[in-house]
Order: structure tokens, then sequence, then C-alpha cells
């Protein structure tokens, strides 16, 4: 079945979110969460510019980082597939990145968000 893309403009922006969420990341443990993140956004070839113009969603802080042993926190996920990358380490390809991508909001239960993080990443390009 064929879905439709999701329409980006009922989606906030990063932008959008870091003023709404002023003071909460501390008293609240809520973070803003880029829906493709930033490292890998860059290996794509998103300039960093438009980082905080991509669909962002609220998470909070177990949810988007808990990286303790077991973790199911977004980016404990996310780094049992794809480590950051140090000074050394070659971009992860797009045929590397959109399937492992996606397969991880799969596991976190979100695959609302990754259809829209594809089409924001097709919006710009990257197919």
């Amino acid at each position: 079945m064929q879905l439709t893309p999701p329409d980006l403009t009922k989606v906030p922006k990063v932008s959008e979110l870091k003023p709404k969420l002023a003071g909460r990341v501390f008293s609240a443990d809520l973070h803003d969460h880029h829906t493709v993140p930033k490292y890998l956004a860059e290996d794509l070839g998103i300039p960093e510019s438009a980082f905080d113009d991509m669909p962002g969603i609220v998470l909070h802080r177990v949810e988007h980082l808990d990286l303790g042993e077991g973790s199911n926190g977004f980016h404990a996920l996310l780094n049992d597939r794809l480590p950051p990358r140090n000074l050394h380490s070659p971009p992860y390809t797009r045929e590397i990145i959109l399937p492992n991508l996606e397969q991880v909001y799969r596991e976190f239960g979100r695959e609302d968000v990754w259809l829209v993080a594809r089409e924001w990443l097709r919006q710009r390009g990257v197919e």
C-alpha cells in the first residue's frame, strides 16, 4: 500500500520547537529531536544551516537519549546501527543511512516520524 507523503507544513520545525521548550529542557527533561540526526544529515549532503529547518518532535530525555546498557532510547538504538563517526571515519552513504534510519524508527515504534523525515529528505533531493 502506497502512503500519501506527509504535509510538512503541518509538522513543526526544530527552530519552532526550541523557543517553546525554553526552560523545560532542564525542568521537565524535554528535548527537541531532529528527525534526521545531524551527523547523518551532514553525510547526506544537507548543509548545517538547514538542520533547524527540518521537522522536529519533542521527546523526553529518556526516549531521546537514554544511552544506558539495554536502552531503547532513540539514539541508543541508532548508535547500535550507525555509531557517530570520529574524524577519521568515512561518511556513511545514503545506501547505509536510509534503511538503517528507517529500521531504527520502526524499532522505536515511530514509523510515522520516519515518513516525515523521509519526505523532508526527498524534498532536498535525497532519494
